[in-house]
């Protein structure tokens, strides 16, 4: 089984310093530092770190400069669209935005022993929350270009409209809009 390693734009050039220094030190060869110092840090070789971040980089591409959406699991049962794609990388781009919102969210009933919680119990929580969302990237060039378009464009290929939407790097928290039909008649509202 190859596991895939989450690896961003900013950690390849992490290395990369990692690595130029390393040679510096060393005296190695500039091949031989890239490869030491990918080995440091879980990858078998430096062409690894490239192959890992030519994986993540359709992730991070749609979530700086494109277009992401997040559904509940259940909600995204209805969601059928050829434009978007699952996308299993994208949460961890999205990870502390999602933290920050988790952390002032109503929590029911629990809401007060939830901020009571020592911050590892609230991260379980929290981890739940991530795990029952699912996130899919847009693969078309041409992103809608507000919150408005967006949510008028899934609405013609769901029920429920996502959860959280992230315009150019940019979120935004759908979790209260409706669902409507294709007259733009409120028929469904979460609660």
């Amino acid at each position: 089984m190859n596991t895939i390693i989450f690896t961003p734009s900013s950690s390849v050039e992490k290395l990369k310093q990692k690595a130029r220094k390393l040679k510096k030190e060393q005296g190695l060869s500039h091949h031989e530092a890239l490869d030491q110092i990918a080995k440091q840090f879980r990858y078998h070789h430096w062409h690894h770190v490239t192959e890992m971040a030519a994986i993540t980089e359709p992730s991070e591409t749609a979530y700086r400069h494109g277009l992401l959406i997040a559904f509940d699991f259940k909600e995204a049962e209805s969601f059928n669209d050829e434009l978007f794609i699952e996308d299993r990388l994208a949460p961890l781009f999205c990870e502390e935005e999602l933290w920050k919102i988790y952390l002032e969210m109503d929590h029911g009933d629990e809401d007060d022993d939830f901020h009571e919680l020592p911050e590892p119990e609230q991260r379980e929580y929290f981890q739940e929350f991530m795990n029952n969302s699912t996130f899919y990237r847009y693969v078309e060039k041409n992103t809608p270009k507000s919150i408005e378009d967006t949510l008028k464009f899934i609405n013609e290929y769901s029920f429920w409209m996502p959860t959280y939407v992230w315009i150019k790097g940019k979120i935004c928290d759908t979790y209260g809009a409706p669902a409507t039909d294709q007259d733009r008649n409120v028929v469904g509202v979460r609660f």
